[in-house]
């Protein structure tokens, strides 16, 4: 599948890059095109927009997780088995059972 893009350099026009084509809605033959061209910046954005979106919901799960783990830690500090090796408080919890 050719790669889709949707570009504005500093006042020009848009265009957009379909494998190595670059186009501006001016270049298109037809009032079909131009309107194609117009969902393709529409769909676009709209992309750019959800991943946007996603990467924000990345970071708010990353951030509670952290604090999730902090506050556990905070009740069950690691225990030390020997050479430097750790081991969580629930894990020491499970091997003496």
């Amino acid at each position: 599948m050719a790669k889709k893009e949707v570009e504005v350099e500093d006042n020009k026009l848009p265009f957009i890059t379909i494998g190595d084509i670059q186009l501006t809605a001016d270049e298109l033959p037809d009032a079909d095109s131009k309107r194609w061209f117009a969902q393709l910046q529409e769909l676009t954005q709209i992309k750019a927009q959800q991943i946007y979106g996603l990467e924000k919901t990345q970071v708010g799960i990353d951030g509670f997780a952290s604090k999730l783990v902090a506050r556990y830690h905070e009740g069950n500090p690691p225990v030390v088995k020997g050479e430097g090796e750790e081991e969580s408080s629930s894990e020491s919890d499970e091997d003496s059972e």
